[in-house]
């Protein structure tokens, strides 16, 4: 696949394909655009005839704020089977700025048949039922491979096609399918069907008709059909079959027979073959011929030997002769071997079943002579004068030894697996020479012995069982403990005893030296075992003493010392270890070469323990001691690795966990001579790694927080995140090292709580300092929102405490764990002490401005003249108006609060834009609920606390319509929003909340009075109308009597009239004394 015509892009840039089919994509490796080929093959898999290829060309793009590669081009191809498989060039289709025009793109596409798909490709087809349009379409022609089964009712015996005429019914020669029918238990008809008819067209009865064979084809019939013919008689009427098949006829004919129940069984003509369970014949076949050229059946025929050859036939050939003699016929064979005519007459006297026995002539029993020739196997092969010798004359016993060798030989030669046991047959002529020519039984075995040491040396694998008994048989003998009865024993095989004996000690020491290769994987299963049973036996002075079992011990050891030697240069020399301790090979190498020498040495003693424990059951504490000893021989190579590493690195307790894990497992090698030498050459590092790592920690937070910008992260900041990830990696450090030493691992665990408990401190001070400083930089204002770096540091506590939980220690020993958790919680308490205080202090300051338009108060009269911006920025601005409008300044103060409420820039609407963003920074940015939900409902209880003070310090006079605005406003949204935040209605629906509204509905009362009572002095308002909600007795319900007594809200009612009345006059008298300073 290449690409030409690409130009928009530089050389170096990346390119790559896409090519995708029915969904299926795959990428090609990546190119330069100035050489834009790949090599990739897609191969793809679908169920559609005429896929759809699609081929999309894409460029890398570097942007960080690209989300996808792009596209240059694109090619849509549709591919038939037929289509070319070379290569072609494809234009693709580009966008319309691009400068690759002429953008072109040369790929090979392949499609492979289905089987059973025979032709297809694009022609013009009409036809009358389908494809009524002249059209050019994909036409396929398709193989349909079906399988059909029709299972047979149970009263059909046999059907099938065959020719059939009749007198009565079917006169008509003609192939017609033929069914017969059980009707009833013993009756039968012949039926015969049409295709997709349920009933026969015509049917007769068996009963009455004789089924046979026709000798000879009707010959005015076959010219119409059929060849192999058969009829059906009775009395009067005639019924004839014929089949294209000689099978079928004999099925049809059994199948009439049997349905009839005729006495007369139809025999099939000579000129077929008949061939059956009883019935056997004799044919002749041509080279490369499947059909016979002549035959003839046995049935009638006794077979014989001939006496004598005939005399004519002898020089035609032949020279054993028998016959085959029937009434009227007879048959002569002769054959070139008188054991094959011996099985000839066998074969065939068996299959004609005669009462008499052949019995060969006398003249085939006798001896072959020197004057016949060579006319059986023994004379052909030369070995009359080895058959007629005298066996006096031969050293038997040297023989035998041959003899016994051979077998041997060709017994480790077969195919299966014998470990030198001979077969049956073998043993039977061993055992038959022996007895024949009286070889002496210690000298059999000790000829066995022999040649069974030397198949061991060879590499054979020998069962020692069977080396075992050999030797016992011989040990008896030469010690006078003779089980077969014979009391003598040649000094020969005596000395010859003693060789195999120490022969054998040597090759048994060998085998249990290399027991992994001797026996891999413990096979053959209790060969080891034996074989160390063996060497027990060797090492025994006679039959009756035993071996001292120090000896047996001391030879073991010995044998399993060489052992672990040749196990580990085995394995050396498959790492090739030696190879790489030159000088070019980096520490880091060394180390990796190591840990792959463990794995080998770890997988060997696993597989020494699992496949040769327990034939080493009764010496345990020796194959620990060899594993003990091939662990010091990896210790010198471990020391030489650990020697070039160096101080600051840590590549090697990979090494040491895997050691020490395995050590662990293994009861025979804890705490052994190795497992102590190892941890103490690994515990200064794990110290200096530790001393590293707590120096790390303790510089990460003093530079980390210095330069600490806040932004949350996932439990708090970025410094106390890679502060605590650095605490876990070195804490599972610790655990995974799973030191052996009780007491210093109890060092190493309480030095890591301990540094968790104090980098936990030292991050909580650091924090809460940070907290303290951002706290005192706020100011009370509406303006002011909680920072986001204050409840990250909030979340930074929490995460703290969460980490100190972690720390499971006994407090008897670690008295600082209280303490820790004693001075985080008193931190977080005093946050949110300071957040609270912040948070009420801009109510504080609110209610403080709110304070200005008490009644009475000259500043508050003057602030509220300008109700629309709810802010006073200039009293100069507000008097130069007043100058300005005079007509204004007769409108009472009042009427313009009652406005203010209509304008969004109150203080109260300002507070609560405050609250909603405090407490939408709170709920999104710290961590844990419970925390935020007690911050509410402590923030919401102290907002309705300081209301309803500011109130009572009110009570004796009325608030002015701006004070009611706002407070009010602030009331309603308060509660409306803390109910959203989660706090229980129980919280916050309190007493004093409920004071603070029967408060409001009062002074809602005052307001709709006030300015009712404005409205009947004629006086003109630009306010909307406060409609009265409560009447007088309506407010003389809420509250008690001698609370607020009817008469005196009346009487204070008129005195706030009074007060409108008179603020009026001094805000005129106001306006003209500003004016004055103007002129």
């Amino acid at each position: 696949m290449e690409v030409k015509g690409l130009k928009s892009i530089p050389s170096n840039k990346i390119v790559y394909c896409m090519m995708e089919v029915d969904g299926q994509k795959l990428q090609t490796d990546h190119a330069e655009a100035s050489k834009p080929s790949w090599d990739t093959q897609g191969d793809f898999t679908t169920k559609n005839i005429l896929p759809t290829v699609k081929v999309k060309l894409y460029t890398e793009v570097n942007s960080i704020v690209a989300f996808e590669d792009k596209e240059l081009g694109k090619v849509v191809i549709q591919p038939t089977p037929n289509c070319s498989r070379n290569p072609e060039w494809y234009p693709m289709t580009v966008a319309k700025n691009s400068q690759d025009k002429d953008l072109q793109i040369r790929i090979a596409i392949r499609v492979e048949k289905p089987p059973n798909l025979k032709y297809c490709g694009y022609c013009y087809i009409m036809g009358r039922t389908v494809w009524k349009k002249w059209k050019r379409r994909f036409v396929c022609l398709v193989q349909i491979r079906i399988a059909i089964r029709v299972e047979k009712p149970p009263n059909l015996k046999y059907c099938g096609y065959c020719y059939i005429m009749g007198r009565t019914v079917w006169k008509k020669w003609k192939r017609r399918f033929v069914c017969l029918v059980q009707v009833s238990q013993y009756a039968f008809a012949v039926c015969t069907y049409r295709q997709n008819k349920s009933d026969p067209t015509d049917f007769f009865q068996l009963e009455g008709f004789t089924i046979d064979y026709m000798p000879e084809p009707d010959i005015d019939l076959v010219s119409q059909g059929g060849k192999h013919f058969f009829t059906a008689i009775k009395e009067g009427d005639e019924l004839k079959f014929s089949t294209d098949d000689e099978n079928e006829r004999h099925l049809w004919v059994q199948a009439l027979y049997r349905a009839t129940g005729q006495a007369y069984k139809p025999g099939p003509p000579n000129a077929s073959l008949a061939v059956s369970q009883y019935a056997f014949a004799v044919c002749t076949y041509r080279q490369k011929k499947s059909d016979p050229t002549d035959f003839f059946q046995l049935e009638g025929f006794t077979i014989d030997y001939m006496p004598e050859p005939d005399i004519d036939l002898v020089s035609q050939g032949g020279k054993h002769f028998f016959t085959a003699i029937k009434e009227g016929d007879e048959l002569k064979f002769a054959t070139d071997d008188e054991n094959e005519r011996h099985l000839w007459v066998q074969a065939l006297y068996r299959a004609t079943g005669q009462a008499y026995k052949p019995v060969p002539p006398k003249a085939s029993l006798a001896a072959p002579s020197k004057q016949q020739g060579f006319q059986d196997k023994a004379s052909k092969h030369g070995m009359d004068e080895i058959i007629q010798a005298d066996m006096i004359n031969f050293n038997q016993d040297h023989l035998f030894e041959e003899l016994q060798k051979a077998t041997l030989t060709f017994r480790l030669t077969e195919s299966i697996c014998s470990l030198g046991w001979f077969s049956p047959g073998q043993m039977f002529v061993l055992d038959e020479y022996c007895a024949r020519y009286m070889v002496r039984g210690c000298h059999r075995h000790v000829s066995l012995l022999s040649n069974l040491l030397d198949k061991m040396d060879e590499g054979h694998l020998i069962d020692p069982t069977l080396v075992h008994f050999s030797f016992a048989f011989c040990a008896s003998h030469v010690h006078g403990n003779r089980p077969d009865g014979v009391g003598t024993v040649t000094l020969e095989e005596k000395e010859r005893f003693q060789e195999i004996k120490e022969r054998l000690k040597v090759i048994l020491e060998k085998q249990i030296t290399n027991f992994r290769y001797c026996f891999p994987f413990g096979r053959p299963e209790g060969a080891l075992k034996g074989t160390l049973s063996l060497l027990e036996r060797v090492l025994m002075k006679d039959v009756v003493s035993p071996v001292p079992p120090e000896e047996v011990r001391a030879v073991i050891r010995k044998c399993l010392e060489d052992a672990a030697l040749v196990n580990y240069t085995r394995i050396c020399n498959e790492a090739k270890i030696e190879q790489r301790m030159g000088q070019d090979v980096s520490p880091a190498q060394r180390i990796d070469d190591m840990i792959r020498i463990t794995e080998l040495c770890v997988d060997l003693l696993k597989e020494n323990e699992e496949h040769h424990g327990e034939a080493f059951a009764w010496f345990s504490d020796l194959l620990s001691d060899h594993s003990e000893i091939f662990w010091s021989l990896y210790s010198v190579d471990l020391d030489a690795a650990l020697e070039v590493q160096p101080g600051d690195s840590w590549d090697s307790f990979p090494l040491f966990q895997m050691l020490n894990d395995f050590l662990l497992n293994e009861p025979t090698l804890k705490h052994g001579s190795f497992h102590k030498k190892l941890t103490e050459q690994f515990q200064p590092n794990v110290n200096r790694y530790a001393d590293v790592m707590e120096h790390s920690i303790s510089q990460s937070i003093d530079k980390g927080f210095s330069k600490e910008k806040w932004e949350p992260r996932k439990d708090g900041c970025t410094t106390s995140e890679d502060i605590y990830w650095k605490l876990d990696a070195l804490m599972n450090f610790v655990i995974d090292l799973n030191w052996p030493e009780e007491e210093f691992r109890r060092y190493l665990t309480g030095r890591m709580k301990n540094l968790t408990s104090e980098m936990i401190t030292k991050v909580a001070n650091c924090t809460f300092q940070a907290f303290d400083q951002w706290m005192q930089r706020s100011r009370k204002s509406t303006d002011y929102v909680l920072p986001i770096e204050v409840c990250v540091m909030v979340n930074v506590i929490f995460s703290s405490k969460a980490r100190a939980l972690r720390l499971k220690m006994d407090a008897g020993e670690y008295k600082y764990q209280s303490k820790l958790d004693e001075t985080l919680e008193t931190m977080l308490k005093d946050m949110e002490t300071t957040i609270q205080e912040k948070l009420i202090a801009v109510l504080e300051f609110v209610l403080g401005k709110l304070s200005r338009y008490d009644e009475g108060n000259p500043i508050g009269a003057i602030l509220s003249i300008a109700p629309s911006s709810m802010k006073p920025n200039s009293i100069f601005n507000k008097m130069k108006n007043l100058v300005d409008t005079p007509a204004s300044t007769a409108a009472s103060p009042a009427k313009q609060a009652v406005a203010a409420p209509a304008q969004s820039g109150h203080i109260g609407n300002n507070y609560v834009t405050f609250m909603r963003g405090c407490s939408e920074q709170l709920r999104q940015v710290v961590i844990d609920e419970v925390w935020v939900n007690r911050v509410f409902e402590k923030w919401y209880s102290t907002q309705m606390k300081m209301i309803n003070d500011w109130l009572t310090d009110r009570l004796q006079q009325s608030l002015s319509n701006y004070q009611f605005t706002c407070l009010s406003f602030i009331v309603k949204k308060v509660y409306s929003d803390f109910e959203l935040q989660g706090i229980d209605e129980e919280r916050l629906n309190f007493k004093t909340y409920q004071t603070i509204q029967r408060r409001m509905q009062m002074e809602e009362t005052t307001c709709a009075l006030t300015e009712t009572s404005n409205g009947s002095n004629g006086g003109v308002s630009d306010y909307p109308s406060v409609t009265p909600i409560l009447s007088l007795s309506s407010i003389q319900s809420l509250f008690p009597p001698h609370l607020f007594p009817l008469q005196g809200l009346a009487a204070g009612l008129g005195n706030a009239t009074a007060a409108v009345s008179n603020m009026s006059s001094m805000v005129e008298g106001a306006g003209a004394r500003v004016f004055s300073l103007f002129k």
